[in-house]
């Protein structure tokens, strides 16, 4: 059976998919840390020139170019590599901060372990 190509844009967008790790929505595990262990994260920006990323982690924070933060901003085919000491116990949510993106499934939990 033959299927055209849709030419809606609307039903187009709603099939792009966003992902961490190749998982979306929620579904990524073993993203266990432990409580004041050094954790580096590679974050690596993917997609076109409209995919620009704001990855964020909530409840610690990270040193990125000798800043403290908790969200970094990507652009397509850019990499940063940012450093946890995790301290503060519990899981967590780590998304893009793009509402598209979001709502596309860009979050993940991540927990930090005593």
């Amino acid at each position: 059976m033959f299927l055209p190509i849709s030419r809606d844009a609307e039903f187009v967008e709603s099939n792009l998919m966003h992902v961490i790790n190749g998982y979306g929505y929620g579904n990524l595990t073993g993203l266990d840390l432990k409580l004041g262990k050094r954790v580096r994260w590679y974050v690596i920006g993917m997609g076109t020139e409209v995919d620009l990323h704001t990855p964020h982690w909530h409840g610690n924070t990270l040193l990125w170019n000798h800043m403290r933060t908790d969200m970094v901003d990507l652009l397509p085919m850019t990499m940063k590599v940012l450093d946890m000491a995790p301290d503060s116990p519990g899981t967590w949510l780590f998304h893009c901060h793009v509402n598209d993106h979001l709502d596309a499934g860009m979050i993940a939990p991540f927990t930090v372990l005593p």
